[in-house]
């Protein structure tokens, strides 16, 4: 083992050295020749070559025959290239040179002409390689390091065409005649160069060579946006790809009940555990989403959620490229008006009427001893024991109703958010080598104080060409970043169950921060009456600082390939990715925090006040996650044409291994951060109770110790795999492809264990036929495929699987309970996906369409099926559920108007998604368990559905009424399963974008316009006890309210709560469409900026979520809503939250390159 890690660090070492190190080692010889001055009348060619190796220190080969030969030279060149000083005097010598190292060789020219000439870009930078040749003859070159080349031509070939062409340029075909009057080609970039490439990983095949379904982003359209999350960027830009609020993607809709919902992410080649939001967005060159079962099966059991492939930029050919993109971004304060939530006089008048409900609950006491009594329960304690009058009481909540507590928190704990980024890359190469460097740091302040992080990203990227047979390709990755945000969120504040009240005051009129009142006056006579307890005042400002949350990552990921040309056509591939990663978080409530002063004096002994059963100094919560995987990869690939016919096949194996291993440890007491120690306590004794009598004021803090925990994964999977493709005549394809996946975690019963995933697919080239003379139509292809895709689940296994609980003080030992049974019969869930998809191009390629019509079934879903209960258990997970999504896609993309100045781009995606639970075998007894708080999936119904009552209004005591199935009316605390109904789904139906650009001269503006359509929402109700609802004083107060109210009557405690917020009545419509971005770009002048050695050169100025359009009832961001996931409902809570809308963000950006 000790001799395996060595390698293998060793292994890691020369990778990271040689990514490092093999750019700069062969670059070096490709520098631009330096300028010279001379000036010489009648001189020989020995004292010209003795002046220019003077000059730059070239030494030159030239036989004595030949220099003795050849003219007198006159020069007269002042602070001119080297190389365009040897251009002059050659062409006058009818000589030809070349340069290698330090080295000029001078030759007589042949006989025939020599062509010479430069080329470069836009830019007027160098191009290396780029190849020039005579079309229809054999005759050709490639440029060297400086751009140049000298072609010879014979006399028959005068006048001919030159053909100049380069890896993502537009090739150039230009007359002869040209490059005898102008030396100087420039190549165009080719925009629409990685338009044409679809990557799937195992290789990179143009889209007109493509049978299945998918979509492209390049780099382009992903420096159009300005978001530091590249998950975000791919928002709108492919059909069928769907981003929700929380950044999770779905392609097609979701294809599973409980195993991974997340695409499969690969990233140059290789799946990985990372999440899209942890790559550089800077630094990438491509994404491909497989969609359909052809596209997506050759990753086999992981591919039924689709498949995201992501390419990393590497360095082109030319030279050493440095550039700069940096952003700002700025958002404003949160109006926390936007959560809807209860005004101070309504939340008053609540409080003083569950008072009158029941004036004699012993919370009303003045002996009653709590940490947490809002400031009219206390002046209600305090009138009530007679030590304030009724004047004095009127007087103080006049005074709480002027109060407004959102407002404080607006203004103390909330600040403009600010987000920076910035990249640096350096990229080039030459034949032999490429490179691509960039390194990215983001650095973001969030609108909560004391909520920051920061994180740096560094990729490095190398290709080598060593060998005409040999491609040598290594990747490095490293990712660090930090994170602090407080213990407690804001919004844990915003709905008054904790400390804060809506009136509430943070700081006084001259911004001092105040002190709160918590405790009861019993609370606050027992502290003052023990010595040497802490001081109980609050302020949750400076406690946001001392009870926080601290995060630090730490990943590498390392790629690397070996590609063998065995023949034309013909290499061998071998490979693989290893990421390692390590994250410690650590939550710590400070001596300081209130947390712990409170816990601090609670926790002091009665019988000897001067032990602390808590002791003095800090509390950390601490975790640590780490997590490795590796894939190593063998193939063998094949393409090759035979006249009409074209062959291409690749196959392989893989080997994959994921683990984790996490470790919670047991909270620690006593902590000192300088010291680095802490004080033992015996966490079992703590929390079963043990020390609770002789407590001075209860035991608060045993809710937040932690006994500690441990986890473990160790996921391996072996397949096999083929894919190849037939097309005959470049007008009918045919491709298929194969894998076999087997894993640990299998079932044990053997005809289970060999269940391959396939896939058949078929493109047919209309347009190719030779009946086919529709001049306007330039493409028309039409696609169908079949494919059987999987899906896993990491939680699940053939054996059976224990999960410990906690420590039972009853018991005296550690719970345990089933978390898995076994099940030899354990298998891949698995999709089928049929596909017929029509592709259009029309009016010169000016306007396309894409036209996709999908059905997935998803089947053997794992899922919770229902048992005999004398087993112990109601229900056993297994491979019995099953889902159906259909839809279409549609997709245009076109240019309606180009002129010389003038451009206008316009793209448009829709996605139609349908889906359908077909088995899901649950047994719901319980109304509760069909209309409750968060969406279910039921057989029969769309996923995610959220069910309810047909409502029909309050009876003469204020309580929810509805429809039975029988039409009548009854109490909704008497409904049954057979009253609940089904009301909508969470989940939008339809999800559409609209992307503008115009373009005139150097400026660019574009926009881009999102929608969700056909989901629905909960309401933020009254529920009859939740009194930080808006919508508490519009409740039924007294006898024939009923005709006009719709929210119950006020009780502590009410079983409306169960009932009335599923109503029909609080649905809400939740579709929406924003203007999602406005992106204003100049393009600084390349002919001033070339002045400076910059090119490339831009100014962005980029708003987001501007405004939006919603349903006519809807006056929340139905985007941000929240669902209560809470798993229950209690006298605070609400089946549905109104919560802060997306708040306009703005940015300015800028980019350059040298």
């Amino acid at each position: 083992m000790k001799h395996f890690l060595t390698s293998k660090r060793t292994l890691c070492s020369l990778l990271f050295a040689l990514c490092a190190m093999a750019p700069w080692t062969i670059e070096a010889t490709a520098q631009r020749s330096p300028n010279v001055t001379i000036k010489m009348t009648s001189a020989t060619v020995k004292n010209f070559f003795a002046e220019l190796k003077k000059q730059t220190g070239l030494d030159f080969i030239c036989s004595t025959d030949l220099a003795e030969s050849l003219p007198k030279v006159s020069l007269n060149a002042q602070d001119k290239p080297v190389r365009e000083v040897l251009d002059e005097v050659m062409d006058k010598l009818n000589c030809s040179y070349s340069i290698e190292g330090n080295i000029v060789t001078i030759k007589k020219r042949q006989a025939g002409n020599m062509l010479t000439g430069r080329v470069v870009d836009e830019n007027g930078e160098a191009l290396v390689g780029v190849s020039v040749t005579i079309p229809g003859t054999n005759v050709g070159t490639v440029t060297d390091s400086d751009g140049r080349f000298a072609l010879r031509v014979a006399p028959a070939q005068r006048g001919k065409n030159v053909s100049v062409s380069y890896l993502g340029m537009k090739t150039q075909t230009l007359p002869m005649r040209r490059l005898q009057t102008s030396k100087v080609i420039t190549l165009e970039p080719d925009a629409n160069i990685m338009d044409d490439v679809i990557v799937t990983g195992y290789q990179t095949i143009s889209k007109e060579r493509a049978t299945g379904s998918f979509g492209t982003m390049t780099s382009k359209q992903i420096d159009g946006k300005l978001n530091a999350d590249l998950t975000q960027k791919l928002e709108g830009q492919i059909a069928g790809v769907v981003l929700d609020k929380d950044g999770n993607l779905s392609i097609r809709g979701i294809a599973t009940l409980n195993a991974a919902t997340q695409p499969l992410i690969v990233v140059d080649g290789y799946p990985t555990e990372c999440q899209l939001s942890e790559l550089n967005p800077d630094n990438i060159e491509n994404i491909t989403v497989l969609k359909d079962g052809v596209a997506a099966s050759i990753y086999g059991s992981r591919s039924a959620n689709g498949v995201i492939i992501v390419t990393t930029k590497n360095g082109a050919e030319g030279k050493t490229r440095l550039s700069y993109r940096g952003s700002f971004k700025f958002e404003s304060k949160p109006n926390l008006d936007d959560l809807h939530m209860a005004s101070t006089s309504d939340y008053i008048d609540a409080e003083l009427a569950l008072y009158d409900l029941n004036p004699n609950s012993s919370s009303y006491n003045i002996a009653y001893r709590t940490a947490n009594q809002s400031d009219v329960d206390y002046l209600l304690t305090q009138r009530k024991a007679g030590k304030i009058s009724d004047s004095e009481f009127n007087s103080a909540i006049d005074k709480l109703r002027g109060n407004n507590v959102l407002r404080d928190m607006e203004k103390y704990m909330l600040r403009t958010a600010f987000t920076q980024t910035h990249n640096i890359g350096i990229s080039g190469g030459n034949k032999v080598n490429k490179y691509n460097l960039a390194v990215n740091y983001t650095k973001n302040r969030a609108s909560y104080i004391n909520t920051d992080n920061d994180r740096l990203l560094v990729d490095l990227r190398n290709e080598w060409n060593p060998y005409k047979f040999l491609t040598v390709g290594v990747a490095a990755n490293v990712n660090y970043s930090r994170s602090n945000s407080p213990r407690n969120s804001f919004q844990s504040f915003t709905d008054y169950t904790s400390y804060l009240k809506p009136y509430s005051r943070l700081a006084d009129d001259n911004g001092n921060l105040l002190n709160i009142r918590t405790v009861s006056a019993a609370t606050a006579d027992l502290y003052s009456s023990v010595s040497g307890l802490k001081d109980t005042d609050y302020n949750p400002v400076t406690d946001a600082y001392e009870d926080y949350n601290k995060t630090t990552s730490f990943a590498a990921r390392f790629n690397g390939f070996l590609r063998f040309k065995i023949i034309d056509g013909l290499t061998a591939e071998v490979g693989g990715n290893w990421t390692r990663g390590n994250s410690t978080s650590k939550t710590i409530s400070t001596a300081n925090s209130y947390r712990m002063r409170l816990a601090f004096n609670n926790g002091t002994s009665m019988s000897n006040i001067s032990n602390h059963y808590v002791p003095d100094g800090d509390m950390i919560d601490e975790t640590r996650y780490t997590n490795e995987n590796w894939t190593v990869r063998t193939q063998v690939n094949f393409n090759r044409t035979f006249g009409k016919h074209r062959v291409t096949a690749l196959a392989g194996n893989e080997v994959r291994r994921i683990t984790y291993d996490n470790n919670t440890y047991a909270t620690r007491l006593g902590y000192n951060s300088t010291a680095g120690s802490f004080t033992p306590v015996n966490i079992k004794d703590f929390v079963s109770g043990v020390y609770n009598q002789d407590m001075l004021n209860g035991n608060d803090l045993a809710w937040y110790l932690k006994y500690g925990s441990y986890g473990i994964s160790d996921n391996r999977f072996v397949s096999w795999y083929f894919n190849g493709s037939y097309e005959f005549d470049d007008r009918y394809i045919i491709s298929g492809s194969i894998r076999e996946d087997l894993t640990n975690f299998f079932g044990t019963d053997p005809k289970y264990r060999h269940k391959p995933m396939w896939s058949v697919g078929g493109t047919w080239k209309v347009k190719n036929e030779k009946f086919f003379n529709v001049e306007w139509i330039d493409r028309l292809n039409v696609r169908a495929s079949y494919g059987v895709n999987g899906n896993i689940s990491l939680t699940d296994g053939p054996y059976l699987i224990l999960s410990a609980g906690s420590f039972s003080p009853i018991t005296g030992g550690v719970s345990n309970s089933i978390s898995s049974f076994p099940n030899n019969s354990l298998r891949w869930e698995k999709t089928t996906t049929k596909n017929i998809g029509i592709d259009i191009n029309v009016l010169n390629n000016r306007l396309g369409f894409s036209f996709d019509y999908y059905h997935k079934k998803s089947t053997d879903l794992l899922a919770s099926d229902a048992v005999d209960p004398t087993l112990g258990v109601s229900s056993i997970r297994k491979n019995v559920g099953s889902i159906r999504n259909q839809g279409f896609e549609f997709a245009i993309n076109g240019t309606p108007v180009k002129s010389r100045y003038f451009r206008w781009d316009v793209t448009y995606n829709l996605s139609l998604n349908k889906n359908e639970v077909l088995e899901y075998n649950v047994n719901r007894k319980y109304p509760t368990s069909w209309a409750w708080v968060t969406p279910i999936h039921a057989a029969g119904y769309p996923m995610y559905g959220l069910f309810g009552y047909n409502f029909a209004g309050l009876d003469d005591k204020g309580q929810t009424m509805i429809f039975g199935a029988d039409g009548e009316k009854k109490l909704a605390s008497a409904c049954t399963v057979d009253d609940v109904v089904y009301l909508g789904t969470a989940v939008p139906k339809a999800d559409m974008a609209l992307t503008n650009n115009f373009s005139y001269k150097n400026w660019n503006l574009s926009f881009m316009f999102i929608a969700k359509l056909g989901h629905k929402y909960r309401k933020d109700v009254f529920q009859g006890s939740n009194i930080n609802s808006r919508h508490v004083a519009e409740r039924w107060q007294k006898a024939g309210d009923e005709a006009t109210k719709i929210y119950p009557v006020l009780k502590s405690w009410n079983m409306d709560m169960f009932y009335f917020p599923f109503c029909d009545i609080n649905i809400g419509n939740a579709s929406y469409a924003k203007l999602r971005d406005l992106t204003l770009t100049y393009n600084f002048d390349n002919s001033l900026t070339k002045l400076i050695g910059m090119s490339d050169a831009k100014v962005y100025l980029q708003a987001r979520n501007l405004f939006r359009i919603t349903a006519s009832d809807c006056d929340i961001d139905p985007e941000t809503f929240e669902l209560n996931y809470s798993g229950g409902m209690n006298d605070s809570s609400n089946a549905g939250y109104a919560s802060l809308p997306m708040n306009p963000e703005f940015y300015i950006g800028l980019t350059f390159s040298f």
